[in-house]
């Protein structure tokens, strides 16, 4: 019998088949909750990575904000250079000064990133047809000047604007300078990438007052030198109100160069030494100096343009020296002071014109106006202990060899008494021998002959010459002589003044204390003027008449040189008529006293703080990053090196100035060159050093006078914004 198995009734099977659909469906889940966290922290990887990215393109971004903010510090700079060197003017004319510095800004920015091939677009202001003024300018600026304010060759390549949308907008009216369309993408190495769109929006920096300093005198000065200006080397350029001190401006052996400035200003002499060459002022100059001078036995030049005041000579003493003077010349001395009238027997205070070595060339021909208030004299020593006064000749203007027409030969003289006189015989012999008559009328009744003592191979030997009654008769002597010798007189100059020496034009005005003798043109024989005085134009008022014309013009142009010397200004109220020269406790004359850089410098605080080496309070990399811009003192002699190119160097002892420098150097001696050196003034540079530098205070008098309410301090990264700023967007 077969058995037949049966499975109704169990459940064996199912609980297996159970356990495997639970089991699949738990494996699935877990698949799915894998799936989702793995997706989950991808995506939190990609935005991190994304994260990362985007920080790294706006660290780009604020790599060129860096480079972009250099720009517009130098664009602010030089805008406030600009508006301080002017504001006093500006402010008298009613300017709007904010509006000025914004256009002045805005076109330094400008400068900076325009494509200048690109004719921009502008709107002005026609409301005066006469003046229009430029209110909004849009052109195109260039991606490479925009690359080079990145800090690295890798955020340069990050730069992506199109040529195409490179457009800058200029608003004058609202002061500001927009770079459109900056373009920035950044892509890392697992190509991740960010790109950045915005406009970069320059706001011109408001202009507020507190704490500012004003341009001070000294601060227009390129030069100042207690000293001496020594030019010594050549191709030397100073463009820049000077000062030399009791030394002058000196230009030697190989040297030469151009000084040119609003006011060159010297206590000594300007000099051109055997071999040198200086060419001094342009058609503003003002140049005031107590005498101008050639040397040595060689020959040399000097050009003098703009308007010379001189308080004593112009004497050349070079052989074969050359001087041109184009422009004004006031040789405006004829008294040591301005009080009372004094007959005056010293050459120097007395302004004159010499020539004293042979073959020499002054042209005068480009003079519009020449006073010579002074006359020539005779210079000599003292014979023992006892100085003789100086010898009166009839001339304003003479050469050497003109001398003779005051010489007295002793035949014709009774050298026996003192003081000498005339013979009998000698009187009439000596008229026929000059060919004047009458020759008692001219000379001092009671002193007719003056002797002049000097050595001979160091043995006491004496000349006699003529000692005259008045100026005038001084004047009227030459005249007659000269009418009486002119072939033997022309021919001795001839020896002095060259063919093309002496030559005035003849529309020249020429006021004169004495007489000269002129060309008319080169080869042109010498003529002579005779010049009559008139006494009341020469003297100070009396009985409440007013001054002479020439009396108050000499007085002020005296009172003003010395303000100068004393302080680089010309308002000379302070200083009366009767005290134009320094003089120290021996009343003496003294160029030495009042030392200029003592003015401006307190000496003893400088010492102190500094020592004896040198002190760098500020230096960083100058405009354009070119250079370094520095604040140098030092107690001591100091070589500027060639890498400072601007600020501002003080120093007790010499400078040297080895490059190319702007702004002022001030010295305690004398400043000199190395070849090719330049020197330019900026008032706006220097004067920022002091709003920069607080420390810069301790070294100066006064400094607490510098500041008024006129410009204050910027912090020129408050203004720059972005705008349109987009992020992943065509």
């Amino acid at each position: 019998m077969k058995h037949r198995w049966s499975l109704k009734g169990q459940n064996k099977g199912a609980s297996l088949l159970a356990v495997l659909v639970a089991l699949i469906f738990v494996g699935i889940l877990g698949i799915i909750i894998t799936n989702i966290t793995i997706t989950n922290i991808r995506m939190r990887e990609i935005e991190q990575s994304s994260k990362k990215n985007f920080y790294s393109a706006e660290e780009v971004l604020d790599d060129l904000t860096v480079g972009l903010n250099e720009k517009a510090s130098y664009a602010m700079q030089k805008a406030y250079a600009d508006i301080m060197a002017n504001y006093h003017s500006s402010m008298t004319g009613g300017a709007d000064i904010q509006k000025d510095f914004a256009k002045v800004y805005i076109d330094k920015l400008k400068e900076s990133f325009y494509d200048s091939t690109v004719t921009p677009l502008e709107n002005y202001d026609y409301s005066d047809p006469m003046n229009p003024v430029i209110v909004y300018q849009e052109g195109t600026y260039l991606t490479d000047k925009v690359k080079d304010c990145f800090s690295t060759v890798a955020a340069k390549n990050c730069f992506d604007t199109d040529a195409a949308d490179a457009i800058y907008d200029a608003d004058y009216e609202e002061g500001t300078f927009i770079l459109k369309n900056i373009c920035i993408t950044y892509t890392d190495a697992r190509d991740y990438s960010t790109t950045i769109t915005t406009d970069i929006v320059f706001h011109t920096p408001t202009l507020n007052s507190g704490n500012a300093i004003v341009v001070q005198e000294f601060m227009r000065y390129a030069l100042i030198a207690d000293v001496q200006i020594e030019v010594g080397s050549p191709n030397v350029t100073v463009d820049g109100s000077v000062y030399a001190g009791r030394d002058g401006i000196v230009c030697k052996g190989t040297g030469n160069g151009t000084i040119t400035g609003k006011n060159i200003v010297t206590r000594g002499d300007i000099v051109t030494e055997s071999g040198a060459s200086l060419a001094v002022g342009s058609d503003q100059t003002n140049i005031w100096a107590e005498n101008i001078m050639t040397t040595g036995k060689g020959p040399s030049t000097l050009q003098l343009t703009g308007s010379c005041y001189v308080a004593d000579d112009l004497n050349m003493k070079g052989v074969g020296s050359t001087v041109i003077l184009d422009g004004r010349y006031y040789g405006y001395n004829f008294q040591k002071q301005y009080d009372v009238l004094k007959k005056e027997t010293d050459s120097a205070f007395s302004s004159a014109m010499m020539i004293n070595a042979k073959d020499c060339h002054l042209n005068l021909e480009q003079v519009d106006y020449m006073l010579l208030a002074g006359r020539t004299f005779i210079s000599r020593g003292s014979a023992g202990n006892t100085q003789n006064d100086d010898i009166m000749t009839g001339e304003s203007l003479s050469v050497r060899t003109n001398q003779l027409a005051y010489n007295v030969p002793s035949q014709y003289l009774d050298t026996t008494v003192n003081p000498a006189r005339f013979t009998e015989d000698g009187r009439t012999e000596y008229e026929t021998f000059i060919g004047v008559a009458n020759i008692g009328s001219y000379l001092n009744a009671s002193s007719p002959i003056t002797t002049y003592h000097y050595r001979d191979n160091g043995a006491p030997a004496m000349r006699y010459y003529l000692n005259f009654a008045s100026e005038q008769r001084a004047n009227d002597f030459f005249a007659v002589y000269y009418a009486a010798n002119r072939q033997k007189i022309n021919a001795n100059a001839e020896k002095y003044a060259v063919a093309d020496a002496l030559i005035v034009d003849s529309g020249t005005l020429l006021t004169l204390k004495g007489d000269i003798l002129y060309r008319d043109a080169a080869n042109a024989d010498l003529e002579g003027v005779h010049t009559v005085l008139s006494n009341t134009d020469w003297e100070p008022g009396t009985g409440g008449a007013d001054d002479g014309d020439y009396w108050t013009l000499a007085a002020e142009y005296a009172a003003t040189y010395k303000a100068l010397q004393k302080s680089l200004e010309m308002d000379h109220a302070g200083i009366p008529s009767s005290d134009v020269r320094f003089v120290n406790a021996m009343g003496q004359i003294d160029k030495s006293v009042e030392p200029l850089f003592e003015t401006f410098i307190d000496k003893p605080t400088f010492q102190s703080l500094v020592g004896s080496s040198a002190t760098v309070l500020f230096e960083e990399p100058a405009a354009g990053g070119i250079g370094k811009r520095v604040a140098v003192v030092i107690d001591n002699d100091y070589v500027i090196p060639t890498e400072y190119t601007e600020g501002i160097v003080i120093a007790t002892g010499d400078v040297k100035v080895m490059g190319k420098f702007t702004g002022t150097i001030l010295s305690g001696k004398t400043i000199s060159f190395a070849s090719n050196a330049e020197v330019y003034a900026s008032d706006g540079i220097v004067s920022q050093l002091f709003s920069f530098v607080p420390e810069f205070s301790y070294y100066f008098k006064d400094y607490s006078s510098f500041s008024e309410n006129v410009l204050g301090m910027i912090q020129i990264e408050d203004y720059l914004t972005y705008d349109n700023w987009k992020k992943n967007e065509d």
